[in-house]
């Protein structure tokens, strides 16, 4: 027998502190051997019913609402947009190139209008593919960190937490680009655990992350990983790394499409992407997204309820027990954390990243909760109570507001009540063992019901969400009415613009481009002046003009509002109950 078969059958691996059981070799039809737990359910079979369920409550009713302006509409623009053009390189928005984001998943979303066609259903499904494989992911590497009850705990945690479920049922690219950053992690860890094929893997997420969002996709594994060997006092073990193969791989599969932007559009692309979008994130606040330095702390908090409250408890035992794995999941919080703080630009959705490795805290946690005598009464009461407290405050104040949709506050009111009441269950179910009892309490009461108690809870509120709240807020944010409007009265020719209102969502809608955002006064009545028509009737016209000068579409009270002079160069050609359409003739 050679060598390293020899010292696998006999259990021992090179270069691991993990908390793994020692790999040896399996008889044929064996199951895989679990870190402290014995169960007849292989790891695949956790791990796909775990994708299942998740996609099934990312997908209910996906399509059901219309797309949010900006990031859906802008997205799914594009996607259309390469359809139409048949361009597949180089993004294209409002009628000239989009540089802000590489193509991975608009080529996705433009596949899933190709497959589904042109609906809502169809611009979100690859983000809640990628929502549920993250959640797949997670329940896989919580299963290899403490057994299958610590991986299906820690899936319940990231899936059900309120953004990123929210996340994941809107078309943008955060899950994807979580997933990847979450991939790529997971591959250094198994790399890290003696196989080391796994720092393929890294490598491969690093770049599909980089192709996915952005040269960040590439730099955010690279600052937790080589940190947490520091971490660790094992800096040499990094040499174990293919950097040369590996970093040629992620190049390939990042870098390649910048390379060929960069022959198209020159310097321009390089300029915009990594001065701007790329180095101009940490020092100045790209397109106005800032925030104070605390931001992501209300974020956290709020984002990943009902676990959140958990999240203190989870993080101070990771610090206290400090193990390989343990370390990792530290600096996978903590590097972020700090440089999205310190970063000038900021944005809610940028919370997510830190999410997978505290529902692995927060599951490692939970399974641990009778070996380690922890009382979880309190979190899940604070949770109780905090969800009363949002439930009242909502009902107050939907009865002062004015111009709320009816059915939203009573709508998310609805979900919080169900939020508190299934974390108050989950208080009582786990309460500790009394001293005095004849047996101790079971796993089931202290930490299989608690959470399931809590997880319904939360699915209580999401389907409050889902089903009250968005068709509540509809006819608010909806541009449909306007939009078919747009198509009854005016020609695609016709030079457009908005005032008013964001043009990201009409410009989908109403299926109209270039369109023009004028958002001063002065910029509207310098349209106004270059695209009025002559008011003789007998002065020709260019071949193939339109009968209007120009559209510009704004809100009615808006129009009400403009001074005499602008409005006698207007005549409304078209109005829906909330907008008007002004024609320049």
């Amino acid at each position: 027998m050679p060598a390293r078969l020899e010292r696998l059958a006999h259990g021992s691996r090179p270069h691991s502190s993990l908390d793994f059981p020692a790999p040896r070799l399996l008889t044929s039809g064996e199951p895989l051997p679990l870190a402290n737990h014995r169960t007849p359910l292989q790891p695949w079979v956790a791990v796909t019913l775990t994708f299942v369920a998740a996609l099934a409550v990312y997908t209910v009713a996906l399509g059901h609402s219309t797309l949010w302006s900006r990031d859906e509409t802008t997205y799914a623009s594009m996607a259309r947009h390469m359809l139409r053009r048949g361009d597949w390189l180089t993004l294209w928005w409002n009628g000239r190139p989009w540089f802000n984001h590489p193509p991975f998943y608009f080529w996705l979303e433009a596949l899933s209008f190709r497959m589904l066609g042109n609906t809502e259903l169809a611009a979100r499904l690859p983000s809640a593919v990628f929502g549920a494989a993250g959640v797949a992911l997670t329940c896989l590497w919580g299963w290899r960190i403490a057994g299958p009850r610590a991986g299906l705990f820690s899936a319940a945690c990231l899936g059900l937490s309120i953004q990123y479920f929210l996340e994941s049922r809107m078309g943008i690219i955060d899950t994807a680009l979580l997933f990847f950053l979450s991939l790529a992690i997971f591959g250094f860890f198994i790399g890290w655990s003696g196989q080391r094929k796994g720092y393929w893997l890294f490598f491969l997420g690093c770049g599909l992350a980089w192709l996915a969002k952005g040269p960040w996709g590439m730099v955010i594994p690279l600052v937790v990983v080589i940190p947490f060997a520091f971490s660790c006092a094992a800096p040499r073990r990094l040499h174990e790394l293919p950097w040369f193969r590996g970093l040629a791989l992620a190049l390939l599969v990042g870098g390649s499409w910048y390379a060929v932007q960069i022959a198209i559009h020159g310097a321009v692309f390089a300029r915009t992407v990594l001065g701007y979008y790329f180095l101009g994130r940490i020092t100045q606040k790209v397109e106005h997204q800032g925030g104070p330095l605390w931001l992501y702390v209300p974020v956290i908090l709020g984002g990943f309820l009902p676990w959140s409250l958990l999240l203190p408890s989870a993080l101070k035992r990771l610090f206290t027990r400090r193990t390989d794995a343990d370390r990792l999941l530290l600096c996978w919080v903590v590097i972020p954390f700090v440089g999205l703080t310190l970063a000038q630009t900021k944005l809610p959705s940028y919370a997510a990243f830190v999410y997978v490795p505290c529902a692995l805290a927060v599951g490692g946690m939970l399974d641990a909760v009778v070996a380690e005598k922890r009382d979880l009464r309190w979190p899940f009461a604070l949770g109780a109570a905090l969800g009363t407290i949002l439930a009242t405050a909502l009902r107050f104040w939907a009865a002062r507001a004015v111009r709320v949709p009816l059915g939203a506050p009573e709508g998310a009111e609805l979900g919080f009540t169900l939020l508190a009441l299934g974390c108050l269950v989950a208080a009582v179910f786990a309460r500790p063992a009394q001293a005095s009892s004849t047996r101790p309490a079971s796993d089931h009461s202290r930490t299989v019901w608690p959470v399931l108690s809590a997880s319904l809870g939360t699915l209580g509120l999401f389907a409050c969400i889902v089903g009250i709240v968005y068709p509540a807020l509809e006819p608010v944010r909806s541009f449909t009415a306007l939009c078919a409007e747009t198509r009854r009265k005016v020609l695609p020719t016709t030079p457009m613009a908005v005032y008013g209102h964001g043009e990201y969502g009409f410009i989908y809608y109403a299926d109209r481009g270039p369109v023009a955002d004028l958002k001063s006064l002065v910029k509207l009545r310098k349209w106004i002046s270059a695209h009025e028509r002559p008011k003789d009737p007998h002065t020709p016209t260019a071949a193939g003009e339109t009968d209007a000068g120009g559209v510009v579409v704004m809100p009615q009270t808006t129009y009400a509002t403009l001074p005499e002079e602008l409005r006698s160069h207007l005549r409304i050609v078209g109005a829906t109950t909330r907008d008007v359409l002004a024609s320049t003739d």
